[in-house]
């Protein structure tokens, strides 16, 4: 018959939880997420990039006043994703967000001098996608 501490040493001492590893969360910008909802919210992805929920509203092409009243809307999703993509990328890339931002400020030949920021802003996140994409591979402009 087993004593009480034969029983201590059968029983298994319950795993700890893991906890997420930073680098999981790569894909993610979470400054740019809701802490309650967990979605992308266009305030604070604006906030990201330097922008204002007004240059949003003209780079997602959406109702600024629907945008203002919920910014994190499940309808807005879709429209704020590339933009979360491309601040992935920008931290990867330059290796932090803050230098990203200076990239995006910074004039650019490949745009006649003009700045990815103000591209951005006119609603051309594809043509900053591509300027970053050139930059990564090393493509000549």
């Amino acid at each position: 018959m087993c004593t009480m501490t034969c029983m201590d040493t059968l029983r298994t001492p319950p795993l700890p939880r893991a906890l997420p590893q930073k680098d999981s969360l790569g894909h993610l910008i979470p400054e740019a997420r809701s802490q309650t909802t967990g979605r992308l919210d266009a305030r604070q992805l604006a906030a990201v990039y330097g922008l204002t929920l007004r240059d949003m509203v003209v780079i997602i092409g959406r109702d600024a006043s629907g945008l203002a009243r919920r910014s994190d809307s499940a309808g807005v999703q879709e429209a704020l994703q590339p933009l979360e993509e491309l601040a992935v990328k920008l931290r990867a890339y330059f290796g932090s967000m803050e230098t990203g931002r200076m990239w995006l400020q910074a004039p650019n030949p490949a745009l006649g001098g003009g700045t990815p920021i103000s591209r951005l802003r006119d609603g051309k996140i594809k043509t900053v996608q591509k300027l970053l994409q050139m930059a990564q591979t090393g493509t000549p402009v």
